[in-house]
């Protein structure tokens, strides 16, 4: 989990970026290619990726859930269902905006009350779903394993998935 806010749907406490006491994010992807379309091919350069390179330094996290979590589902009609418009998600508009709505269903539970473990979203970059996990969900993920992106095989999928998104893995 990092210091925030920064990401998209980053819940916590507005301001300055740094390290808020009781929150965290975890951003996830459903495939390898969602992953790295979410993390290279972004106008935010991140820690993994800048300019569409994807450092070789990386590891790829499996992370398997340990129940079913409560999720604010905003793929399909998900966003006017939960009362606001698809235009939320786009990667272009302020963080800011996506910051001030991802607390506002934090901390405010929507249609049955449910309170949400995450926020999940069709991703901006190839519709795929991608995922935000929220610090009460933290015990429910348990990382399955850890492979370093150079090592084989999936290393041939990550070269093959850079050169589909014209990437460059160094």
């Amino acid at each position: 989990m990092e210091a925030s806010p920064r990401g998209r749907f980053d819940h916590h406490p507005a301001g300055e970026v740094r390290e808020h006491e009781g929150y965290g994010i975890c951003y996830l992807g459903g495939t390898l290619k969602s992953c790295i379309a979410e993390t290279c091919l972004t106008s935010y350069p991140t820690d993994y990726a800048v300019n569409g390179v994807l450092k070789s330094d990386r590891i790829l996290v499996e992370v398997e859930l340990l129940r079913d979590l409560e999720l604010l589902d905003l793929t399909g009609d998900g966003p006017l269902l939960a009362g606001t418009f698809q235009g939320i998600l786009d990667e272009y508009q302020k963080r800011s905006t996506t910051q001030a709505w991802a607390r506002r269903f934090y901390h405010n539970p929507y249609a049955e009350c449910k309170v949400i473990d995450g926020i999940q979203w069709p991703a901006s970059k190839n519709g795929e779903t991608v995922y935000a996990r929220y610090e009460r969900a933290r015990e429910w993920l348990k990382i399955k394993s850890t492979t370093k992106l150079t090592k084989r095989p999936l290393q041939l999928e990550v070269l093959r998935i850079c050169d589909e998104y014209r990437l460059i893995f160094d």
